[in-house]
């Protein structure tokens, strides 16, 4: 097992594709807003790695900006990673295989997701923590394993939902149960997951920057348990 890709600074490279929020702009906007958002705004909820590889199994090495310390989510939530597999060039369905499982005390960890398969090309999507940053993830391949790009969505249109924290994903048991990343596995194009926790209130901030995706083909606006009016920010 060697882990020929990775990535730092959630930057990710070497031809895997994150489908995630724009964190250059959000972090932006954080500044500009109040600590709860500037918090939240480099946790990676909705973000995923997809690619396709023939390796017979797959590993991640992780680095988080934090430990797990929420005492009404799992960790596996959290800060964990999940994987679920398809057919090679195909999109849908996937279905899934596991999560990592590690010393929540950590803030950095190595897991297996999958040993002993047969080498054969498969579509692979991993599910990013929800509610916890990353400096770094790696992934471990069968030393030679073919990687090739994943299969493209139905168009280049993506879905933008913006809410609180149960757009964010609290509080899933792993990644994948998300309702964005459940959404993503019935409906074949990229989804933009803006879910702040306790802190999503319509600020004019965060409407200009969403106002800035391009090609959005739907746009969900579900942060009304976090403010005071649907009219105002408070």
């Amino acid at each position: 097992m060697v882990f020929p890709y990775g990535a730092a600074s959630s930057n990710f490279r070497v031809g895997l594709v994150c489908a995630r929020k724009n964190l250059s702009q959000i972090a932006d906007f954080a500044i500009r807003s109040h600590s709860g958002s500037r918090r939240l705004a480099n946790h990676t909820a909705g973000g995923q790695i997809r690619f396709q590889s023939d390796s017979s199994s797959l590993s991640v090495k992780v680095k988080l900006k934090g430990k797990a310390n929420m005492v009404h989510m799992p960790a596996t939530g959290q800060c964990g990673v999940d994987c679920y597999v398809g057919s090679p060039d195909t999109l849908l369905p996937l279905r899934y295989v596991n999560r990592t499982k590690y010393d929540l005390t950590l803030t950095e960890y190595e897991c297996a997701l999958f040993t002993n398969w047969n080498a054969s090309m498969r579509n692979i999507v991993l599910n990013m923590p929800l509610y916890q940053g990353v400096e770094e993830i790696w992934i471990g391949l069968d030393e030679g394993a073919t990687v090739t790009a994943p299969a493209s969505y139905a168009s280049g249109k993506k879905v933008v939902i913006y809410g609180t924290s149960i757009t964010q994903g609290g509080c899933a048991s792993r990644p994948g149960m998300a309702y964005t990343n459940i959404l993503s596995r019935r409906i074949p194009l990229e989804f933009i997951n803006l879910g702040f926790s306790g802190s999503g209130r319509g600020e004019p901030e965060l409407a200009e920057i969403i106002s800035q995706i391009n090609d959005p083909v739907c746009m969900v606006i579900d942060y009304e348990g976090n403010c005071v009016s649907t009219r105002t920010s408070p």
